[in-house]
């Protein structure tokens, strides 16, 4: 058994790159700038929000590391601070929860018109000019990988090597770059180790990584490559690669938003230890970290954040985890009046779709059955004794729920 909610919107078309060009970057309601750089209170002065008020002064600290010994106690101490953001985000209102009980369900097939805006095109956008300036993947590549993210990638792994190791890597946008193409290149022409590609037996020896970098140099920009200074530390467990996903989520935004957008969980893999790694029973991935996405009905992505408990950066709308994650990404990505979004059981209630009308957005999904108590279906029970491909169908206002029966479950697609 299945129930669908769907929405009847109007049709539309893309958003435009006339459009694009006066749209402000976009970091959402957390700014890189208010969360990873604030690291002063109101007078000017480092906090540290660990250290008692009785402090007791050691010569020498036995948990310091070999190189950390021979610095004085200020550097290490400094080293160990934690930052706080220097003004707490002031709390969102919550937005208005109406009970299944309180709504008026109608035996109907027509529901209300839901006043949704037209979407829409410019001719050409941004997408149409990629295609005819960027006929060379590397130039696609450089494209979505900002220049300022190699800056601070530059800039933050050269300070890294001098903060640990004493000794400055000189490390050089050319170096980046190169590193870079054998990181991809490492991606498709796989060894058992890495230091294989630089063997002179011939069934693993790569000529085109051995020859663009040698092995000792690629080993020291691996050990010291980083985007933030490690000196700064936030409550963010996703501090030190947050600059990665407040830039890319910027670059994302050259291309126009398509009308039908996706909404849905990714993972990234990952095996290793780390309190934000999820494991997520059934899927193609288990292990590994969380991603929120939202994208096209392509699969291009225009926005992801990170899952990180009550760190995420999304606001909290106080109609649940889901519906907060939709919006949340909408509100992030600003994303035109006029989109479609399409997302699963785990985010669908008729909270949600109330405010997406309201948003001027489209919005169509499947439901839990928890959350069609007090909604006058047929019971559970009794519909399941029913024919195979069954249905109900109830309005209730803009919106437009059907109820069918099926052997599997499985998600499905109906567009206005």
């Amino acid at each position: 058994m299945l129930v669908y909610l769907w929405f009847p919107e109007f049709p539309g078309v893309e958003w435009g790159a006339e459009h694009l060009a006066t749209r402000p970057p976009c970091y959402g309601t957390s700014s890189l700038s208010s969360s990873t750089t604030s690291c002063h209170n109101n007078e000017g002065q480092l906090e540290d929000p660990r250290a008692s008020k009785h402090q007791r002064v050691q010569t020498e600290d036995p948990r310091a590391s070999k190189h950390q010994r021979g610095q004085p106690e200020d550097a290490r101490a400094s080293k160990r601070q934690r930052v706080q953001p220097s003004q707490p985000e002031e709390p969102r209102a919550k937005l208005q929860v109406v009970k299944n009980k309180d709504r008026v369900f109608k035996r109907s097939k027509r529901p209300s018109t839901a006043v949704i805006p037209e979407y829409t095109v410019y001719r050409p956008n941004a997408a149409e000019c990629v295609k005819q300036s960027c006929s060379n993947p590397v130039d696609v590549f450089l494209l979505m990988y900002p220049p300022t993210l190699r800056e601070i990638t530059v800039e933050m792994s050269n300070l890294y090597s001098t903060q640990t190791k004493g000794k400055q890597l000189n490390l050089s946008m050319d170096e980046l770059l190169t590193f870079y193409g054998i990181l991809i290149a490492s991606g498709y022409s796989s060894v058992p180790r890495r230091h294989m590609y630089w063997s002179v037996d011939n069934d693993v020896h790569n000529e085109s990584i051995s020859g663009a970098m040698r092995r000792n140099r690629f080993d020291d920009i691996m050990a010291s490559v980083h985007v933030v200074d490690n000196t700064k530390i936030t409550d963010d467990p996703f501090f030190k690669v947050r600059p990665i996903f407040s830039e890319l989520n910027h670059s994302y935004k050259i291309m126009p938003f398509h009308e039908w957008l996706s909404v849905d969980e990714s993972m990234i893999p990952y095996y290793g230890r780390h309190g934000c790694k999820q494991f997520i029973k059934g899927k193609p991935i288990r292990f590994g970290y969380k991603v929120w996405s939202l994208t096209s009905s392509s699969g291009y992505m225009y926005h992801m954040e990170p899952y990180c408990g009550s760190h995420t950066f999304l606001p909290e709308t106080g109609l649940g985890q889901g519906p907060s994650v939709i919006i949340g990404l909408a509100e992030q990505a600003q994303v035109p009046q006029g989109c479609k979004f399409f997302h699963d059981n785990l985010f669908t209630t008729l909270s949600l779709m109330d405010e997406m009308t309201k948003r001027g957005y489209g919005s169509s999904g499947t439901m839990r059955q928890n959350c069609l108590f007090d909604v006058p279906f047929t019971p559970l029970n009794a519909f399941m004794k029913l024919p195979r491909g069954t249905s109900e169908i109830l309005c209730q206002g803009e919106k437009l729920l059907v109820h069918w029966k099926q052997e599997h479950c499985h998600s499905g697609n109906k567009h206005g």
